[in-house]
């Protein structure tokens, strides 16, 4: 188990109806809006969904899939960690679903306060969650079946309240900043019960706090001592953060559960230098660790191919490394221009000739690169002509 404890500032057609409302590409990726009705709810909600770079190319790709708590606020800072991270390797693209509120105290309590009218049903909103809102996501989106669940404040206190009541209806949850002293003396019993006997080991927990009332460091802790005495089954951290406020939390919280999540997930040159048994081996470990299919990242193997051929001059695993790409990408033209490469360097001008003609047959003649590579085809064209 991460029994790790931080104290430092690093930064389906189901019964309801959508609509598509709008579609828009900004730098975080391409994103859909939809108005959606619950009947759990009986309202609607505002939908957004993030997608990866080059969703769309890559067809037989899924994606594990991020819910994020009062979408409106988290979703840049969320989208756009997630993309930096992944650009550099560091994570897997994800579907980001960001979802709206319309009254927080509602939603996301899990008992009634005292005065406060229509709170304590964040069981109704558990169930919109997991019951409808994920099955349409899971039935018009490429996921995977690897969930996670972000909150802030009552999103933090959501986020956990589903851990004890659901352990298993998310893969990952991080609650930042939660306001766990609503849970009470009852819910921190179930709490400890639940992870004490929880069944499964890809369950992933993330908490945080920043420079709070000694009310909510208390709560903190009470969580804390909890998970300390947790099954070995429950893999969790928790960070300290007292020169972060309550609204920066969610933003260095983010990068940071990203991190302890998915960490160990870029290929290394000394890895792939093992060769594709090793290569495979290493997906094969990030699978187990996380409980789905990882599939080896295109641009990873490419990156590492290239680094390959750079740093070691070895054409017959860079080769290898291009060809496990066309296995899992057949698709896309990248590996046949890795491949072209390959033969370039061996002095095979012919066959780097044939390998870029099959890449151009992949780019439409709009895309940016038609004309790069077309240029390429020709300049190996015209070597092929030199050395008759």
């Amino acid at each position: 188990m991460d029994r790790k404890f931080f104290s430092n500032t690093l930064v389906v057609i189901i019964f309801f109806s959508i609509a598509v409302i709008a579609t828009a590409t900004s730098a975080l990726g391409k994103e859909i809006d939809h108005d959606f009705f619950s009947n759990k709810l009986q309202e609607s909600r505002h939908l957004t969904v993030t997608l990866p770079e080059n969703y769309a190319d890559n067809l037989g790709v899924t994606y594990p899939v991020l819910y994020v708590l009062d979408g409106r606020q988290q979703l840049p800072h969320t989208a756009g960690i997630a993309k930096t991270l992944q650009v550099y390797g560091e994570m897997p693209a994800l579907i980001i679903v960001s979802v709206d509120s319309t009254n927080r105290m509602r939603d996301l309590t899990p008992k009634m306060f005292p005065g406060v009218e229509n709170s304590g049903k964040a069981d109704a909103f558990l169930s919109f969650l997991v019951e409808e809102l994920r099955p349409f996501i899971d039935q018009n989106y490429k996921t995977n079946n690897y969930n996670m669940l972000a909150g802030h404040s009552l999103g933090g206190l959501f986020a956990t309240y589903s851990l004890i009541v659901d352990p298993d209806a998310f893969q990952a949850r991080f609650a930042f900043s939660p306001s766990l002293r609503f849970l009470g003396p009852e819910l921190f019993k179930t709490l400890n019960s639940v992870v004490a006997k929880k069944r499964t080991s890809n369950v992933y927990f993330y908490m945080n706090v920043g420079a709070e009332q000694a009310r909510v460091l208390d709560a903190f802790h009470t969580v804390t001592t909890i998970l300390n005495d947790s099954s070995e089954k429950l893999s969790w951290t928790a960070d300290e953060l007292p020169e972060e406020t309550h609204f920066t939390t969610p933003i260095i919280g983010q990068f940071k559960a990203f991190r302890h999540l998915f960490g160990n997930w870029k290929l290394t040159l000394p890895l792939v230098e093992q060769g594709i048994p090793a290569v495979e081996a290493f997906y094969q470990s990030l699978s187990s660790r996380l409980g789905y299919a990882v599939v080896p990242e295109e641009a990873q193997v490419n990156s590492a191919a290239y680094e390959v051929l750079d740093v070691t001059d070895n054409t017959d695993l860079a080769s290898a490394l291009f060809e496990l790409n066309l296995r899992n990408y057949p698709s896309s033209p990248n590996a046949f221009i890795g491949l072209s490469r390959v033969a370039r360097n061996q002095g095979d001008f012919v066959r780097a000739s044939e390998l870029m003609e099959k890449a151009l047959g992949l780019v439409d003649t709009t895309d940016s690169r038609y004309t790069v590579l077309k240029n390429q085809l020709a300049t190996l064209q015209q070597s092929i002509q030199s050395s008759d």
